[in-house]
């Protein structure tokens, strides 16, 4: 689960939960192109498909989440569209961040991020929350996954995570697809692409360096 607060709450939870490949990059990233579900072949509404974790996938991610435990610094950028569909461009937004990996004997991993934007004086508290066992990962309840994974291994994991978000009139179809990338000893990248309605809406990316 992500909990956001601040002034760039509200944005920065629109980018989480998180394709334009199986590793995106923010220099792929273009506004309004085609969301990771609609490149599949699939339509943007289907729910996100759990299964149950493969065999040595388990002790990866364990290994993954123990290896991201501990305190963290670097910067991060975000690119979202705006303004109307025929005017659409792109906006970013650079900050610095500093970050703390929390991993429990039982299984729980929590990343919490400390985001501060210079420009606006604004800060920001984001925390990714995953329960793992030998059988399934999840980002709320244990008992029942709630991503689909794309990519396990132990130096990355990437998967989706989907929401029906209720506006004045009608449901927005929102996906977003998370990926954490082991790059070096002492590197870490942390990249979601968020969509609503098929469609690519905004992008992130933090490049953090182990304290």
């Amino acid at each position: 689960m992500v909990n956001n607060k601040g002034n760039l709450g509200t944005m920065i939870a629109l980018n989480l939960w998180m394709l334009v490949c199986l590793t995106p990059s923010t220099s792929a990233f273009e506004c309004l192109s085609p969301s990771y579900t609609v490149r599949q072949g699939k339509n943007y509404t289907d729910d996100v498909t759990p299964r149950e974790l493969a065999s040595g996938e388990y002790e990866s991610l364990k290994q993954l989440f123990q290896w991201m435990e501990g305190d963290w610094v670097g910067k991060g950028q975000t690119v979202k569209c705006a303004g109307p569909e025929d005017m659409i461009r792109e906006e970013t937004e650079s900050f610095t961040v500093s970050t703390r990996g929390k991993y429990r004997w039982y299984g729980q991993f929590t990343l919490e991020n400390h985001i501060y934007i210079q420009e606006e004086r604004t800060t920001a508290d984001q925390t990714y929350d995953f329960y793992l066992n030998e059988r399934r990962l999840a980002t709320s309840d244990i008992s029942v996954s709630d991503i689909e994974i794309v990519n396990v291994s132990a130096a990355e994991l990437t998967f989706i995570k989907k929401a029906r978000v209720r506006g004045a009139d009608l449901f927005t179809a929102h996906e977003w697809v998370v990926s954490l990338r082991r790059i070096s000893d002492t590197s870490l990248e942390v990249e979601s692409v968020f969509s609503a309605n098929g469609r690519l809406t905004s992008t992130s990316m933090l490049q953090l360096e182990r304290k």
